[in-house]
């Protein structure tokens, strides 16, 4: 009797298991029902999210849901008190009570001079951007100690790593200071090299570079300082728009800044903790 039933129980499957399917909609979603009940079925925060690397995707629920906010205020007109004990502005209609407050330091007018440079968020407390023509030196200091520091950075962190493997491996005296650390005025010195033909021609290539840059500014003021026409990879394009080439300027920019941080941290630690940066980082991640 149960082998009975079990086999008519089986027939019965196997029958339903060939038989149409009347309605694939009721088991088949769509992407955009999936989505649409994901996004109402995920419990969103309640307090807003800074994203300032841009990590949330445009089509991410929370960029959605408008809770990604921006680090400073909107640049609106404010009758805020300003505040200028150090008498950086000069010009009296620079204080007036209805000027546009910069949105990174809303007790200080927003530098009219920055409108539409990269990076722009009204900081400028000491007042340096006061002229276009001062704006400019600014701006092409600061790009070029961004990108000595982004290379320095890389070098830093590569002569650890590679320098004690090369140095043996073409059996050359190592030049790391102790502790693995790349050798800086504030460990033991840079005067310890044994080639002094490099120095000399680190020092030429420096001030060639400089004059170059002289000579060049001499002739007018440049909407893009530190643009040396080098593309070799052609990440700028001909035909790059406005806003994509704003956008490289300010990745350049942010990456720069964050590179001379990083150098200074560098320097800094190695002389403090004794030790190279990649072996505390090691120690850091447990794997040393």
């Amino acid at each position: 009797m149960k082998i009975a039933a079990a086999a008519l129980l089986a027939s019965i499957s196997a029958t339903a298991a060939f038989a149409p399917i009347t309605n694939k909609a009721s088991l088949v979603q769509s992407p955009t029902a999936l989505n649409a009940d994901s996004a109402a079925s995920a419990i969103l925060p309640t307090k807003p999210i800074f994203d300032p690397l841009g990590l949330y995707p445009k089509n991410s629920i929370e960029r959605q849901s408008g809770l990604i906010q921006p680090l400073e205020s909107s640049i609106i007109p404010t009758t805020k008190e300003i505040i200028d004990p150090l008498n950086l502005y000069d010009d009296p209609s620079q204080l007036s009570s209805t000027i546009t407050m910069s949105p990174s330091l809303p007790f200080l007018p927003n530098p009219i001079v920055l409108e539409g440079t990269p990076r722009n968020r009204g900081f400028d407390p000491f007042n340096l951007a006061s002229s276009p023509e001062s704006l400019q030196w600014q701006r092409l200091a600061e790009i070029k100690h961004a990108r000595l520091a982004m290379l320095a950075s890389l070098g830093w962190i590569s002569a650890e790593l590679f320098h004690g493997n090369l140095a043996r491996m073409w059996n050359m005296p190592e030049m790391l200071a102790s502790g693995h650390r790349v050798p800086s005025v504030l460990n033991d010195g840079l005067m310890h090299a044994p080639y002094p033909i490099f120095w000399m021609a680190s020092i030429v290539a420096a001030v060639g570079l400089e004059v170059c840059s002289v000579v060049e500014d001499s002739y007018g003021c440049k909407l893009t300082p530190g643009d040396w026409g080098f593309d070799p990879l052609n990440f700028m394009g001909e035909d790059a728009k406005e806003d994509r080439k704003l956008f490289l300027q300010e990745s350049e920019l942010l990456n720069g800044r964050l590179g001379m941080l990083a150098i200074t941290g560098f320097a800094f630690q190695e002389w403090f903790l004794k030790d190279g940066v990649v072996n505390q980082l090691g120690h850091f991640l447990g794997i040393v």
